[in-house]
């Protein structure tokens, strides 16, 4: 597996819905950063960055962060489109188990990005255009952390500088987050950032620069075959149709080993060139402390992919990225995407 994460932000209604389907985790974030309708062409929602300070995390602002499995010695792509008016701070940094910084992209007081080691440490490599300004841009890096590291960036498929040498701050050279922001905008405007995609270059597919990405939400809307019973009323995948803040209230329950939901899913709102991968998100719960597995995931052409989870009691967030159709390379397209189920079993 190559694609480690990726989130477009249209499913939350506010940042305290991003752990639902995103893995974000919002332990440091305060009201500085705020889901805004504000998006890339005109529909959806974005990340908005208001932070006051550079360096905000540690006074004052906040930042959200996503966490993955140790990356230390994985060369790491990060794209995400950017639209932004402000005069300087930290974009997004990657962080070590304990939180500690080892990299950050910023945008300087020109409007120029900058690789950095840590966050206002030193300055490794700067950019020659200027992301300050009213219009989307994406922006994407290449980073292995370490002392004989890399650190790449391109605006717009543009290379804007290529740096070798020392990337690591912390001690070793341990990947283990990211976080978004924050960067400084005073009363100038905000930061926003939208189509947020991090991957590995280990896989032998999504192993390297992306290009211009976009995420689509998709969420059910039919009983494709459904063996579950519902908390109320007659179907069930309207208990389970909600986007990134999850009403617990109503759900569907089974206890029978074999039982399976499938349920059908809204298009993509358009064609799409290429369709890297698919991530389905669940919020599983069991009822009492006995012992029960499940597993999630997607039916594509009658091909099967699941992830098997032991839910716990009280709802708890699974997310999972399928990058190929059937699990064995065939590629997805927006027709496979549109026929596609998601499904839910007990095992």
């Amino acid at each position: 597996m190559s694609l480690l994460f990726f989130d477009g932000f249209d499913g939350y209604s506010n940042y305290g819905n991003m752990p639902n389907s995103g893995n974000w985790s919002t332990q440091y974030i305060q009201a500085q950063q705020e889901i805004s309708s504000v998006a890339r062409g005109g529909a959806g929602k974005s990340l908005a960055t208001m932070i006051g300070s550079p360096g905000g995390r540690y006074t004052g602002g906040g930042y959200i962060k996503t966490l993955f499995a140790n990356q230390g010695g994985n060369t790491l792509v990060i794209g995400m489109a950017l639209k932004t008016v402000a005069t300087s701070g930290p974009l997004w940094s990657l962080h070590d188990t304990d939180g500690a910084i080892q990299c950050s992209l910023y945008v300087n007081a020109s409007g120029f990005l900058e690789a950095r080691r840590g966050d206002n440490a030193a300055t490794l490599a700067t950019g020659s255009t200027v992301v300050n300004g009213d219009d989307w841009l994406y922006v994407e890096a290449k980073i292995l952390v370490g002392s004989s590291g890399s650190f790449e960036v391109k605006v717009s498929g543009i290379t804007q500088f290529s740096f070798s040498g020392n990337t690591q701050n912390a001690g070793t050279n341990n990947v283990s987050q990211f976080a978004s922001g924050c960067v400084n905008v005073g009363s100038d405007g905000t930061t926003y950032i939208d189509d947020v995609y991090i991957l590995n270059t280990l896989g032998s597919v999504n192993n390297n620069y992306l290009g211009e990405v976009r995420c689509e939400i998709l969420t059910p809307t039919s009983d494709a075959a459904v063996q579950w019973s519902p908390s109320t009323g007659s179907t069930n995948y309207t208990n389970i149709d909600e986007l990134g803040n999850p009403n617990d209230a109503d759900y569907n329950f089974d206890t029978v080993s074999g039982h399976r939901d499938e349920y059908g899913l809204s298009n993509l709102s358009s064609p799409a060139v290429s369709v890297f991968a698919v991530k389905v998100c669940s919020r599983l719960a069991k009822s009492d402390s006995g012992s029960i597995s499940a597993k999630y995931g997607i039916n594509s052409g009658g091909t099967r992919q699941s992830t098997s989870v032991a839910p716990t009691v009280g709802f708890v967030n699974y997310q999972t990225i399928f990058e190929s159709s059937d699990g064995a390379g065939t590629a997805w397209t927006d027709t496979l995407v549109n026929a596609a189920l998601s499904l839910v079993e007990i095992v």
